[in-house]
């Protein structure tokens, strides 16, 4: 039996103290390293973590945002193709707020799944629907225009359906979901988020 460390080292090894003494010192410093490595692989793994579920929340964030604005549209839709003449609606204001703060929303840099291209198809479809409009003015339209201006908002209608559906099913896949929304209007119509559209365009 060894009467310590030093005795074991200098026994073990053959070395005398001082010898001894460096080389528990280089092991020591080989062991301190490593915690050192360990320690920072573990702060490491642990902001890059953080930053992922920061990231999902902002994400998450913003889709229910675009869901509120993509559900507001789609709900001052139905409640146009309920009035009794349609194509001479002209309150366009309270619905260009809400696709103004659509296209204000960097998109780009939160490619979400498909959610962006479903709002750029939605957003495309409005433009066209207003430019059907214009074409009437302030006439009560022809025929042919007024049944363009029918069909170009119930595209435009199920173009935002779609992407409010798309939107639910990727919240809904991160363990969240939108917002449960009724809008009343005065014509006695309401809208509910994610309440089929009853209107199929031609």
């Amino acid at each position: 039996m060894f009467d310590g460390p030093w005795e074991s080292c200098m026994s073990v090894r053959g070395l005398d103290p001082s010898e001894c003494a460096s080389w528990v010192q280089a092991w020591g410093t080989v062991f301190a390293i490593l915690v050192s490595v360990l320690i920072a692989v573990g702060v490491q793994h642990l902001e890059a973590r953080r930053a992922n579920r920061s990231k999902i929340e902002e994400e998450n964030r913003l889709l229910r945002l675009m869901g509120q604005f993509v559900f507001d549209v789609r709900a001052k839709l139905r409640h146009i193709e309920e009035l009794e003449i349609p194509q001479r609606y002209t309150q366009w204001g309270p619905i260009n707020s809400s696709i103004a703060a659509l296209r204000a929303i960097p998109l780009e840099k939160h490619p979400v799944e498909r959610v962006a291209f479903r709002i750029a198809i939605a957003l495309q479809g409005y433009d066209f629907m207003r430019e059907e409009y214009d074409k009437i003015g302030d006439s009560l339209g022809t025929f042919d225009e007024v049944q363009k201006v029918g069909n170009a908002r119930g595209h435009t209608l199920t173009a935002f359906f779609n992407a409010e559906k798309l939107i639910e099913e990727v919240l809904a896949k991160r363990g969240s979901g939108l917002l449960r929304t009724k809008i009343d209007f005065p014509n006695g119509v309401s809208i509910c988020t994610l309440e089929a559209d009853p209107i199929q365009p031609d």
